[in-house]
């Protein structure tokens, strides 16, 4: 599969590192593993908390290496509407929709040729729209396979399901068992593991054996149940606890709740009530966040009259050492998570206080503000980090965008937070769902305003970009017709731009120039700076195409004069690769070679693949005409694995550019040769790519340069193993280190470079000749 995330072509798996060690279950890992070799669909059903996540992960993790296209986990508890399934699967796929190709048919004849496995983790509360796409994949494609988990079947044809016991336990009338025996119960072997963790030292011995095996009966097994009250062997002894489990385990039975599930319920609700009023109102109300959330979020979703930042910042440290919280930290932000069994449960508690409606307008409000930041400095120097955090809180964001769109009085700040947005949608690659939120929240509210104006033209703008033409220019039609109503003068000069750069598309040429001229004279008197730097970039394409190439370069330089003032690191990256374009349609491929390159190093942090991929293109077409036909064929191959990954390449007016080429590269080199290259471009690895685009002219770097870099040996030393493909487990053997201080080392190299992915390392060692 060509990739396009930023685990690349060459990193395979998505699945998420341990914390903490994976006990037992071999009996069932070896069961699991047989039947998903002999079943193309496998479904690991049981109750909340018994471990059908874990387990998924690890069977997937044990047969990566069986599947030559990937293991890719798609977490589904992040979304609750359905019709983000098919957003959630193409992500985690690594694919993008900047081509707007992926609905269901177009994602499963993707997958045709594919040797897969899909994790669909937590299906329960999308049983529908999974058995829907479960379906569609098992009909179309041979080598696929999917293991889900779900508190029940998907009821597919062709399903096979494994229901999920509790872990092994001793048996209560058998004979007196020695703490050694005791090791071959998988639930005495977890309490005792996770006990360690809280406890330094804490083993199984003659004294506490017997305890330790009620314990874990009391429990009934459940994986999430032990690790619970494994927390509270911090505090107190195992009589202790084993008392007080005594005790919660005959309170009042829970409406609603399965007989096996009471009694993890029951400790969750010990572990509620061991809490202070404050944490209790703090879990309760940051249940409301979903995929986690920041401390500054926290603190103004949970704070009012009663409790105030200072109190909320204490609770969230109460929660954390009772393991309710967990928390991380990235780019020296904290971020919060909680399990969902967790999360339910203080829904429950907070559905029970009659504060949701309260909690839910804080949360509204604080997603609204983020969303209003990241749209206000989407085009200034900070759009990295703004582009990142929201990143981090996309489901957060669903959330907000959901409520707004469900509340009659919040629809048209909806439209505007979706519009606001538009180019955040664009760089991150979510033209399809950002296109979602605006086709919603124009159909829930039609009033002629100019928040109305601006989603039009957005909407438009991203259905552009996948290429829908037809689609966009009615949606231009309208916004234009609209903003001339209002006397909207920045509308009538977006419509100008989109309406040019449509025609462009088409090979409508005539009319561009003046449409480009029209929208550039409006955006000036505005004072528009983005829109006029936008307005720049076309033009330069245009010039391209009509061969004015000092009109072009002079548009470009205008560009990145502005960039430089203020920053923009994506226009600058954008303005770079057309100058590249206009340099080698005057002949300066050396020039040419020299600005792509520099718009992938710019556009590296922010994890867009779509840049690496036009900047190849123009690679390719410059290696064809310094007659480097090889080269040339195989950034074609690598080229097609790209443009496939992105439902298909979104730049239609260059099209005959990479015609051209490939014609011109196919004659020359045969079709034996040709295939050859082609196939060997294909089979390179993202990291591959990266640092075949960025290679310099051969040199010796200079001891100085070395001694400046930012890193010390020991994460130097990583970091060059991270560019040759080594996962953090295969690090830590390499070195024989701990895996866990790798992580710590990758943490701080991301840290010290501003970078969020491990190709951006593996591309800045590359290009820095370490």
């Amino acid at each position: 599969m060509g990739r396009a995330d930023s685990g690349g072509r060459g990193h395979r798996s998505n699945l998420p590192q341990h914390l903490t060690t994976f006990i037992g279950r071999r009996d069932e890992l070896a069961h699991v593993k047989g039947q998903l070799a002999a079943h193309r669909l496998l479904t690991l059903t049981g109750v909340g908390g018994v471990g059908k996540t874990r387990l998924a992960l690890q069977v997937a993790e044990d047969l990566s290496r069986r599947f030559p296209d990937g293991v890719r986990m798609v977490a589904l508890d992040r979304i609750q509407n359905p019709d983000l399934l098919l957003h959630t699967v193409t992500a985690a796929l690594g694919l993008r929709d900047e081509a707007g190709e992926w609905d269901l048919p177009a994602l499963v004849a993707r997958l045709e040729d594919e040797r897969l496995l899909l994790v669909l983790d937590n299906c329960e509360h999308l049983l529908d729209a999974c058995a829907s796409f479960v379906t569609a994949v098992l009909r179309r494609t041979q080598e696929v396979r999917i293991l889900a988990t779900s508190r029940e079947a998907l009821g597919v044809a062709g399903e096979r399901t494994v229901p999920l016991p509790p872990l092994s336990l001793p048996d209560r009338d058998g004979p007196p068992v020695s703490p050694k025996s005791l090791a071959k119960y998988d639930s005495v072997r977890l309490l005792v593991d996770r006990a360690a963790l809280v406890s330094a030292g804490f083993t199984v011995d003659e004294s506490n054996g017997a305890l330790l095996s009620e314990i874990c009966r009391q429990l009934e097994g459940i994986p999430l149940s032990i690790e619970l009250a494994a927390v509270r062997l911090r505090a107190m002894s195992p009589q202790e606890l084993l008392h007080r489990l005594d005790r919660f385990r005959l309170q009042a039975g829970w409406p609603g709740v399965p007989p096996r599930q009471r009694t993890l319920y029951s400790l969750v609700d010990w572990s509620f009530q061991l809490c202070t009023p404050p944490e209790q109102r703090v879990w309760a109300r940051c249940s409301m966040f979903r995929d986690g959330f920041e401390l500054e979020a926290a603190e103004a979703v949970c704070s009012d009259g009663d409790l105030d930042p200072d109190t909320v910042l204490e609770a969230l440290s109460g929660l954390i050492d009772k393991s309710v919280l967990s928390r991380e930290e990235s780019r020296g932000r904290s971020r919060y998570r909680m399990l969902e069994t967790l999360r339910e449960f203080g829904l429950g508690r907070l559905a029970e206080s009659g504060d949701t409606d309260e909690v839910q307008r804080r949360h509204w409000d604080w997603y609204r503000r983020l969303a209003q930041q990241v749209a206000e400095g989407s085009f200034g120097a900070d759009q990295l980090t703004l582009f990142s955090r929201l990143r981090q809180d996309h489901a957060n964001l669903r959330i907000a965008l959901e409520h707004g769109l469900t509340d009659p009085d919040r629809v048209e700040t909806a439209q505007r937070m979706a519009a606001g947005l538009s180019y955040y949608w664009q760089v991150t690659g979510l033209h399809g769902e950002g296109r979602r939120w605006l086709d919603q929240a124009l159909s829930l509210d039609t009033r002629p305003t100019r928040t109305r104006v601006r989603a039009l033209w957005a909407d438009a703008w991203l259905a552009l970009l996948q290429g829908e033409l037809s689609t966009a220019r009615l949606l231009l039609k309208e916004s234009g017709a609209l903003a001339e109503r209002l006397h909207d003068e920045s509308g009538s000069a977006w419509v100008a731009q989109l309406t040019a750069y449509a025609d462009m598309n088409d090979g409508r040429l005539a009319e561009c120039g003046s449409l480009y001229r029209q929208a550039l004279s409006v955006h000036r008197a505005l004072d528009d700076e983005p829109a006029v730097v936008l307005t720049l970039i076309r033009m330069a394409i245009l010039a391209v195409l009509t061969m004015d190439i000092e009109a072009g370069i002079d548009h470009c330089r205008e560009g990145l004069q502005w960039c430089e003032r203020n920053g923009v690191r994506t226009l600058t990256s954008n303005l770079l690769w057309v100058l590249g374009i206009l340099r080698w349609r005057s002949g300066d491929t050396t020039g040419a070679v020299a600005a792509e390159r520099e718009s992938i190093r710019l556009a590296l942090p922010f994890d867009d693949p779509m840049a690496l991929a036009r900047a190849l293109e123009v690679l390719a077409w410059v290696a064809a005409t310094d007659g480097q036909t090889e080269r040339a064929a195989t950034l074609l191959g690598a080229l097609d694995g790209l443009w496939r990954s992105f439902g298909g390449e979104p730049f239609l007016y260059l099209r005959g550019f990479h015609d051209e080429c490939e014609t011109q590269v196919r004659s020359a080199l045969g079709p034996a040769a040709y295939r050859s290259s082609f196939a060997r471009g294909t089979a390179m690895s993202y990291a591959d790519l990266l640092a075949d685009a960025l290679e310099e002219t051969p040199h010796v770097p200079e001891p100085q340069a070395r001694r400046l870099s930012p890193l010390t040996h020991r994460e130097t030393q990583i970091a060059e193993l991270i560019s040759q493909g080594m996962s953090n487990k295969e690090i830590a053997a390499n070195l024989m280190i701990a895996q866990r201080t790798v992580e710590g080392h990758v943490e701080h190299i991301l840290t010290k470079l501003g970078f969020t992915s491990r190709v951006q390392i593996a591309a800045w060692t590359v290009a820095e000749g370490r």
